[in-house]
């Protein structure tokens, strides 16, 4: 073979090996781009269907660090940290147990991939709606501008840190007005009957807010044959006193052909409207076939009417009997609600009968501590010491324990805070009862708690030492407030309850995490705060010295200005001094906050001359 022909097979080669290699790169990447896709995808499904092991399987366990700037990006003072993911998962919990409908979207991901490192920006929508018993649903909006890190731990992607940069209520308004910006009614109504939560719970606030005009559009919608468009139509009309809206609800209630769950919104809306005829049309749905109609109705007639209908009652404890969980959960409330004396009885034998379902039992429960029972206490002492009972129902007993304040289980729980090998979550809703007894026998079990390693038992604790105010536990509280190892949101529950056992002798303390220039931003917030809050004037003169000195950040001097606004009544030359340092400081955020407290608060400083 010649040279010049072995020359040409091996640069073919050398070509081909690197069209491979590209091959391979480009491969790898492309997988690692849907990986990461398929990870938000995760992490967005999981937050939607409350599926708390669906979401925390996105975050890694050996590294994470969150943090949200609270809507003030140059603000540290104020940043919620979470260091571990097992934070991240509690505060999910928090979330999921709140809000029973979520929705999130994930927009413009901008993925960015580093070897084994990755970062992704990405605006999310957060859209939770609640519903206040049968009232209409109140939408909460939540967008904010997110960087999260990834890293690939044995060839899976997982997320170690996010930085959430969140909108500013006046942000959010302009946001949603740019959102629902040149709709008219029927791009409002069409959205209306969008599957995207984000979408019509804007067109339902929308349109609540111009229904008198709109309500021949949104009648015709109860007529749609897109069931979210009528379910959502309903809602708006919630409270109406519009004749013709409210024939057309009943008559979408009367319509067994109907679905059920738009039957349900027929419910809701209608009992928040005044008109005589809807007590009728709800006892008639009481009476239908369906458990599920049946429960609604029964719900919405107790917070009508109360106790005062015995036919009412009767239809009630026959809920509390029938084999449809749902309805059976709906009487068991009812009853809380009308608060008849004679329900005691069957309410104690559904939450006593141990093969009914929990959400039943804990309904029942519920109405048996607003109705007072004598015989009560001694239930919910039973099920907190019965370990064969459900987490659920001994912590939400030992909770009601604390409520109806309850004298004759201080020791149980005093014995259940203590003890180790219980469930944190029992032991935590114990030492919340604790604080709600009110008993000093308490304080020094509380105390002790303060050195548990479970950062959510610490801060129950010190809640509870705060809510007794017992003079043995201000020294221990003011050594949580002084401790840089511990939680921010702890140290400033801490430095709270010092205050309120005895703020003279606090006052020293958070002068010297205020001027502390090494302590963290939170924590110098928490100080000026709670020097504000014990009304010392002292603290004017502590915060006449941090408007002075241009090496505190600009923030904390911000702070300043706040405090003193809320120390107006004491006459003090040092007031007025401090007040013009801050009109004329170098940093504007600064200067603004003084000037707009002059302006609300007009002759302060000629009071204070």
């Amino acid at each position: 073979m010649g040279i010049k022909k072995a020359l040409l097979i091996s640069g073919l080669l050398v070509i081909q090996l690197a069209f491979a290699i590209g091959l391979d790169c480009f491969a790898s990447t492309n997988n690692d781009l849907n990986a990461i896709k398929n990870l938000f995808l995760t992490f967005e499904r999981g937050y939607e269907e409350r599926n708390i092991e669906k979401y925390m399987s996105v975050f890694s366990e050996e590294e994470y660090n969150y943090v949200s700037d609270m809507t003030t990006p140059d603000d540290p003072s104020d940043d919620i940290v979470f260091t571990q993911a097992e934070s991240e998962r509690r505060s999910a919990i928090k979330v999921f147990s709140n809000f029973e409908h979520l929705d999130m979207e994930l927009l413009d991901l901008k993925i960015t991939i580093n070897n084994n490192s990755a970062e992704v920006n990405a605006q999310i929508r957060i859209v939770f709606i609640v519903f206040e018993g049968l009232n209409f649903p109140d939408v909460y909006y939540a967008v904010s501008n997110n960087i999260f890190n990834l890293r690939k731990f044995n060839s899976q992607w997982k997320l170690v840190k996010w930085q959430q940069n969140e909108l500013s209520a006046e942000d959010l308004t302009l946001w949603s007005h740019e959102e629902s910006k040149n709709k008219g009614i029927d791009d409002l109504i069409k959205e209306l009957g969008d599957a995207r939560m984000v979408k019509w719970s804007i067109a339902l606030s929308d349109l609540r807010k111009i229904r008198d005009i709109a309500t021949p559009s949104i009648i015709k919608a109860l007529r749609s044959p897109n069931r979210n468009l009528r379910t959502h139509a309903i809602w708006v009309f919630a409270g109406t006193q519009n004749g013709d809206a409210i024939k057309e609800i009943i008559s979408i209630l009367k319509n067994e052909k109907e679905y059920p769950e738009v039957r349900i919104a027929a419910i809701n809306a209608l009992s928040r409207c005044d008109a005589n005829m809807i007590d009728n049309e709800l006892f008639k749905a009481a009476s239908n076939g369906n458990p599920k109609i049946k429960a609604a109705a029964l719900l919405a007639l107790a917070q009508r009417i109360k106790q005062k209908s015995d036919e009412l009652y009767q239809a009630t404890i026959e809920g509390t009997f029938h084999s449809d969980e749902t309805l059976r959960k709906s009487a068991v409330e009812s009853m809380g609600i009308m608060m008849t004396a004679q329900g005691c009885e069957p309410l104690e034998k559904r939450f006593g009968y141990k093969n009914e379902s929990e959400e039943v039992r804990l309904a029942a429960m519920e109405s048996l501590k607003k109705m007072r029972s004598d015989s009560a206490p001694n239930l919910f002492r039973d099920a907190v010491k019965d370990k064969n009972e459900s987490l659920k129902i001994r912590a939400s007993a030992t909770r009601i324990l604390g409520e109806i304040k309850d004298e004759e289980s201080l020791n149980l729980l005093i014995n259940i805070a203590k003890d180790k090998n219980e469930p944190v979550e029992l032991r935590k809703a114990a030492i919340t009862s604790l604080g709600d007894i009110g008993n000093p026998k308490s304080t020094k079990t509380l105390i002790s708690l303060l050195n548990s390693p479970d950062a959510t038992l610490r801060y129950e604790a010190v809640k509870s030492l705060e809510i007794l105010g017992d003079r043995r536990a201000l020294k221990p509280l003011m050594m949580v407030m002084m401790n840089r190892e511990e939680k921010d949101w702890i140290r400033r529950l801490a430095g709270r309850g010092a205050v309120k056992i005895d703020k003279d002798i606090a006052f020293g303390p958070l002068v010297q995490i205020l001027k502390d220039v090494t302590e963290n931003a939170p924590a110098r917030r928490m100080a000026a705060e709670e020097l504000t809050s014990s009304g010392n004037p002292r603290s004017i003169a502590v915060f006449a010295n941090v408007l002075k000195d241009k090496q505190n950040p600009w923030w904390l001097r911000r702070i300043a200005v706040t405090c003193l606004a809320q120390l107006e009544s004491f006459n003090s030359p040092i007031y007025a001094e401090a007040l013009k340092i801050a009109v004329s400081d170098p940093d504007e955020r600064v200067a603004n906050a003084a000037r707009e407290v002059l302006n609300i608060k007009p002759g302060l400083l000629s009071r204070n001359q």
